[in-house]
């Protein structure tokens, strides 16, 4: 799993992890710090960043196979871009009203699309 990967696991999943993990997690996707930083800020090893780093994204991937939230989360966003140029382009046809009506939906989708 890559670091945008990770990353997306952890802002689903992260709150299920142990403390301990949910630090180890922070720093490395959040933070940006090496396995070595990590460690030396909370006095552990190199090797127990690793293997902690290891079993956290086990777990959050786990999470994502028996929940699914982040692929249902990019169908809707993948939905409410498809609409959202859909929209667009009935713009170019439409009247005053009816475009002010597109840009309100418009502005509707977008609004949702902050939500996540």
């Amino acid at each position: 799993m890559n670091i945008e990967e990770l990353t997306l696991h952890y802002d689903f999943y992260g709150k299920l992890l142990s403390e301990r993990q949910q630090e180890v997690v922070h720093m490395i996707c959040e933070e940006d710090f090496s396995l070595t930083e990590t460690g030396e800020n909370l006095n552990i090893t190199k090797q127990a960043v690793s293997e902690v780093l290891r079993r956290s994204t086990k777990k959050l991937q786990s999470f994502e196979e028996k929940l699914g939230m982040i692929q249902r989360f990019q169908k809707v966003v993948a939905q409410l871009k498809t609409i959202d140029r859909e929209l667009g382009t009935l713009e170019e046809d439409l009247n005053k009203s009816q475009d002010a009506e597109i840009q309100r939906m418009r502005q509707q989708i977008q609004n949702m699309m902050k939500q996540f």
